[in-house]
This record gives structure tokens, sequence and C-alpha cells, in this order.
């Protein structure tokens, strides 16, 4: 059995009068004895656009990089909700380190929020915000208190869902999430009158 050219080295060759290891290393750095930190480098591809800057180790960086993905990458999951939205992220933004200038460190438990949910990603759009506010802020809360209102009297008066929507101009999800805890919520108040 073979062992490995390398001095020092004791193990079976694999290929080119290597081992493992040193063809390995071969393969990724051109030299068998050529040894990188790849944790100080950057990732393959360094030569693209997103790691000349050097940002990619930023604690920003993941969300800059969602946000990119969430308005450009149809494969992200996300994008239905943003990119083809219309949601664009602004010209500035489009380079990491302007975001990071822009918005400033991320205080804990926060994440970026967009003030108006139908603006782009933008400076005087964006904040850091918690997950309640964010939550308060979603599209899918995107009934007003009079809508609300209106919701609960049209389906009082039709008992769907469909018909109540229909009336008021929305989808029928948006009724069910106001009149099925209004109902709930009517029932406790009934029994406990009657208790």
């Amino acid at each position: 059995m073979k062992t490995c050219s390398i001095d020092g080295c004791n193990n079976t060759v694999l290929a080119r009068g290597w081992c493992r290891k040193h063809y390995l290393t071969w393969r990724r750095n051109g030299d068998p004895l050529r040894k990188v930190d790849r944790k100080a480098t950057a990732p393959r591809g360094s030569d693209l656009p997103q790691f000349k800057h050097g940002m990619w180790k930023h604690d920003l960086y993941p969300t800059w990089h969602s946000m990119m993905a969430r308005c450009y990458n149809p494969k992200s999951e996300k994008y239905p909700r943003y990119g083809k939205r219309g949601i664009e992220v602004c010209e500035r933004w489009h380079d990491v380190r302007n975001f990071v200038e822009d918005m400033g460190e991320k205080p804990q438990g926060m994440s970026l929020d967009r003030i108006d949910n139908d603006g782009d990603y933008r400076p005087d759009n964006c904040r850091w915000a918690s997950a309640l506010t964010q939550a308060r802020n979603s599209s899918l809360a995107i009934l007003s208190d009079e809508q609300r209102r209106l919701a609960i009297v049209y389906y009082n008066q039709t008992g769907s869902p469909k018909r109540a929507a229909e009336m008021l101009g929305v989808k029928p999800s948006d009724i069910k999430n106001v009149v099925y805890p209004a109902k709930k919520r009517a029932r406790m108040r009934s029994k406990r009158s009657e208790a």
C-alpha cells in the first residue's frame, strides 16, 4: 500500500500521490501544503458584488441579505409578499454599507420593519421594531377600526363571511379574523351573564 508523498504523512494515497487530506487541500487551494483559514477568508464567489464590501461578517448582513432576497429573488418563499407586490429596496441600500450606516446597530429583540407596509425599504420608511409592533403593523391586520365594526355588523346581517367581505370589499379571511374572535367573546359574555 502506497503512502502519501508529503514528508511526515503516512496516510494511504488517494490520488496524484497524495492522501485524501492533501489531495483535497490541493483541490481547494492549488497547493497540497497551503493551509487557508476559512473563517478569515471570504466564502466562495467572493468576487461577487455582495462580498466585495467585506461586510459579510457584520451582524446586520443577514438582515440586509434577507431583505434583498424577499424583494428580488423569486425563489425566496417570502417573495410573493414582497417583490411580487412591487416592494423594492432603495438604490442606496443595494450596498450593505449604506444600509448599516443608515439603520445603525440593531437593538436586542428588534427586527427590521417598514412603517408603511406598501412602501419600499428606504431610510425614511424603516425602523427597528419589536414583534408586537410588527404584528400591529402587519399587512395581515389591514382593517381599520371602522372596517372592523362594519365587518361585525355585516356578518350579523348575512351570517356569511363571504357575503360580508363582498359588502365591505375585503377578503373573507379578513372578516373571519375579526368576527370569529368577536363571536367567541360574545359567547363568553353571555355565559357569564347566565351564571
